[in-house]
């Protein structure tokens, strides 16, 4: 009965290590997200947007604010920003992508 008991306890402190590193790891790659995701919108547009990110349990909300002469020139910035995220930020796909474009005058 002991050595179940040191089983079930074994089981669920491993169980909480892993849920703990999962989320740390995707909060890590959140806020690495958060801090580069204006400099490639710059190397994009060669202009300083404003970025708003928002990490929800299940979504992630992204909102670029660019002068509404760059948003006329570049139809599919969110495309780009969607790509970026892909290629660099993986284990930010499986949260719900919301990416937002609004004209800043």
């Amino acid at each position: 009965m002991r050595k179940i008991c040191k089983l079930i306890k074994l089981m669920t402190l491993g169980l909480t290590s892993y849920i703990i590193v999962r989320f740390l790891k995707k909060t890590n790659e959140y806020l690495h997200l958060k801090e580069s995701i204006s400099s490639y919108i710059i190397h994009i547009t060669g202009i300083k947007p404003t970025v708003k990110t928002q990490l929800a349990e299940k979504s992630l909300t992204i909102e670029i604010g660019l002068p509404k002469k760059i948003i006329e020139q570049d139809n599919n910035i969110e495309d780009k920003v969607t790509l970026y995220i892909s290629d660099y930020h993986p284990t930010l796909q499986e949260y719900r992508l919301k990416i937002i474009v609004f004209s800043i005058d």
